[in-house]
């Protein structure tokens, strides 16, 4: 209550001394209360404080030097009891940190140990996803120095070094450095400077895609892509609200003839844009008779967009492919995973009322990253929704997701009942609220037998 040395301590993570009249409750008058910070000595996260209370009367100069001294021991005792990998992983760091200008990061999947340049530069997100850039670096046969584009778009040399406990993998480190000079694949200094109204995104793929839509902005446009990777909203959000869309889905339910003469109908009606959705649902003869509507659209000086999924080879690709001039393909969210945060928060105000906001903690943006999403931002967007629903807290950390993703998102690639024997136990941690005697007691095994085996996260 008020001034007090525990208080102060825990919001500045500095030492204080409140002297008997500087406290605000009337009871502690009579006292000096000196406290101190205790931080883990990995991870340098406050895990408590150390408070000594004498009298007033009592009070030393001494006293706040002796507290931060004790407190300091503590420290040095955490140390001595701190798991083996953080010890090594703690070695790895300050061997490397020799050069503090640029940052450096020394990670594994629970420990992120960074210099002041790595804390100021990247945020706790950024931090979840260059330890899956790490992690996928090291266990391939790519080179384990890369360039990648950071949370800005700023393109940056990532080298990666893999920490040793023995011989046993335990973590890595990463020095981050700015690359003035990049490679062709990197878009120079304010290319996609202009992003298309409505959509978020900073990687290089969805900045050649500003690029390419500003550059063509008035000429007729096929968005092509996987399924589900924005191609209507990318389209939607360049007409704007004078758009009318005609879908090609219709066709499974009315005659061709029928769904032809209905475009015809609303193209000279007067749209001012017209967007055709799906039309790789149509076939050549089909496509051959919109071809030649398309060209009287043209005449007529309508704007024309339209979309469909990916392109064939150019033997077999259909006839309005051939007629678009400008053909442009969006991304799938697997060149875009940087764009993951900012894809998160965007889907998520769609959903929620104005008056309430949630944020995705570093934990759950890293799980949704491991995931291969057979329909892209479509698939995010149903999780989020899923989510939402579920949880009213606000945040949103790995463990509220659906427990059939986690499971998905572990490290090693599960098989057969594995698949089975994963969610069951993530469902029965969910249930438990995390505990795990409880969920293994629900399960009918012990807890020894599966947990140190088991890390779906």
């Amino acid at each position: 209550m008020g001034t007090n040395s525990s208080g102060i301590v825990l919001e500045t993570g500095r030492s204080a001394t409140v002297a008997g009249p500087e406290h605000f409750s009337e009871e502690l008058l009579d006292f000096t209360c000196a406290g101190a910070p205790i931080r883990h000595p990995i991870t340098r996260r406050l895990v408590g404080t150390l408070n000594v209370t004498v009298r007033f009367r009592d009070t030393s100069p001494i006293l706040q030097t002796w507290v931060t001294e004790l407190a300091l021991e503590i420290e040095r005792a955490l140390l001595n009891v701190a798991s083996r990998r953080e010890q090594v992983l703690m070695s790895a760091y300050l061997a490397e940190n020799r050069d503090i200008r640029h940052p450096v990061i020394c990670l594994d999947d629970q420990t992120v140990i960074s210099n002041a340049a790595a804390a100021r530069r990247f945020s706790s997100v950024d931090q979840a996803l260059l330890w899956e850039h790490a992690s996928t670096v090291l266990h391939s046969s790519a080179p384990h120095d890369s360039t990648v584009s950071l949370g800005d778009g700023t393109p940056a040399v990532v080298k990666v070094s893999q920490v040793f406990d023995g011989t046993r993998p335990a973590g890595a480190v990463l020095r981050v450095m700015p690359e003035p000079n990049c490679a062709a694949s990197l878009l120079p200094k304010g290319y996609g400077a202009d992003p298309i109204r409505g959509l978020v995104g900073t990687s290089d793929a969805w900045r050649k895609l500003c690029h390419e839509v500003g550059e063509f902005q008035h000429r007729p446009k096929l968005l092509v892509g996987d399924a589900g990777v924005g191609k209507f909203a990318v389209a939607s959000a360049l007409a704007g609200n004078r758009a009318v869309v005609v879908e090609a889905q219709s066709l499974m339910n009315e005659p061709f003839e029928h769904w032809l003469d209905n475009v015809r109908r609303i193209g000279s009606a007067g749209a001012p844009e017209l967007i055709l959705r799906r039309l790789d649902r149509l076939n050549d003869d089909e496509a051959h008779a919109v071809v030649r509507l398309l060209d009287e659209f043209t005449c007529n000086g309508l704007q024309v967009n339209a979309t469909m999924r990916e392109l064939g080879p150019h033997a077999n690709r259909s006839p309005i492919a051939e007629w678009f001039d400008v053909v442009l393909e969006v991304p799938p969210l697997s060149q875009r995973l940087q764009d993951l945060p900012l894809i998160l928060d965007a889907l998520t105000m769609r959903h929620l009322p104005a008056a309430r906001s949630v944020r995705w903690l570093p934990d759950a943006v890293q799980t949704l990253s491991r995931i291969n999403w057979s329909r892209n931002v479509a698939s995010v967007d149903a999780v989020v929704r899923e989510t939402l629903a579920r949880h009213r807290h606000p945040t949103i950390s790995a463990v509220d997701l659906p427990p059939r993703l986690r499971a998905e998102a572990g490290r090693r690639d599960l098989v057969g009942l594995e698949h089975v024997e994963a969610k069951a136990i993530l469902d029965a941690l969910q249930k438990a609220r995390g505990n795990k005697r409880i969920a293994a007691d629900s399960l009918g095994i012990e807890q020894a037998r599966w947990w140190p085996r088991r890390r779906w996260r």
